[in-house]
């Protein structure tokens, strides 16, 4: 976000306001907790394999990579009645929660995994003007003391997402379901974003005569496309090198496997042009830090709830079950997440 907008000498925040403004940060969290924690006890018993789970897991990535950007120029250059960035804090907040209460139920794969989809974009479409806050509300010398406000937001929201099921489960003897914890993580987002929504007034508006950024909103679209383009190529050449063509298309995991190159395939190109768009010495540390720490840090997000359940309260895979043996395992699952 762009602080090309900053025109005034703007008021210190007090501990308050930065508490007020933190607590969107705490909803946020919710909803991340929920996606990281359940999306395998939703897309499990749906037929998601382990490598089925890591494409759909791609709701991360690349909703993110195109939302955030074209969010970010739309609030950068708007103004309304409500403010920048409160429209984006609300829509994101209020479709994301819709989202949340719909996936549980999802009745096929598919819809649980577009669904995830779309809470990954709608929960982005909030996090980005959210922390636009800082650098339009808050004097520069307090960025710093803000920034560790709303990080704070984010661990604080994770511990109570992740913990209050087994507090519940302690103190009430009442285990938590699935469907129950979306539902709080989806009240949780909701309830947080309007508190800071209604506690934090955005009375900095942008003067149209400053200089904004002439970069497109749509650069990372466009990026994105060509990388899937070189990406489609190649597994093409591939497939046809291999003679694959005369393997029947509609099996499954021939399908699979397919998607599983394209995909990786797709993130050397993407890298690639968002380095060198913006490459230095510097960034190119940073980079090679976070692509080797994050390819851990996504399998343990992707796949724990997965390996506790099965490896540490023995789970079988139910997919396949009868109603009856599903529900003697009913009780372990739940403890399990």
């Amino acid at each position: 976000m762009s602080e090309a907008s900053v025109q005034k000498t703007l008021p210190k925040f007090t501990v308050w306001q930065l508490l007020n403004l933190c607590i969107g940060a705490i909803g946020l969290q919710f909803a991340w907790s929920m996606q990281i924690n359940l999306t395998g006890r939703v897309t499990e018993p749906l037929g998601a394999t382990p490598l089925i789970l890591g494409l759909i897991w791609l709701a991360g990535p690349i909703p993110g990579i195109i939302v955030q950007p074209i969010v970010g120029a739309l609030s950068d250059n708007i103004w309304t009645r409500f403010g920048r960035r409160r429209p984006f804090l609300l829509v994101g907040a209020l479709l994301g929660s819709l989202s949340l209460v719909y996936m549980p139920y999802s009745p096929t794969l598919l819809m649980a995994a577009c669904t995830l989809w779309i809470i990954d974009a709608c929960v982005n479409i909030s996090q980005g003007p959210h922390r636009a806050l800082i650098p339009d509300n808050v004097p520069k010398e307090q960025h710093a003391l803000a920034n560790s406000f709303i990080s704070f937001g984010f661990g604080t929201g994770a511990v109570i997402a992740f913990g209050f099921p087994f507090v519940i489960e302690r103190l009430f003897g009442y285990q938590v379901g699935i469907h129950e914890q979306f539902t709080i993580g989806a009240i949780a987002l909701t309830t947080a974003m309007l508190w800071t929504v209604f506690t934090t007034p955005e009375n900095n508006k942008p003067d149209p005569n400053l200089e904004t950024s002439k970069d497109s909103p749509f650069d990372s679209i466009r990026m994105f496309l060509i990388s899937c383009l070189i990406s489609g190529v190649i597994v093409s050449i591939a497939i046809m090198a291999d003679a694959f063509g005369a393997v029947d298309l509609d099996n499954r995991d021939f399908i699979i496997s397919v998607l599983s190159w394209f995909v990786l395939i797709l993130s050397f190109p993407m890298l690639g042009m968002a380095l060198k768009s913006f490459f230095t010495p510097e960034i190119g540390k940073i980079c090679a830090m976070h692509y080797f720490t994050w390819l851990g840090i996504m399998c343990m997000f992707i796949y724990f709830n997965n390996y506790v359940v099965h490896n540490i309260f023995l789970v079988p895979d139910l997919t396949t079950a009868t109603a009856e043996f599903k529900e003697s395992f009913h009780g372990a699952e739940l403890a399990a997440t």
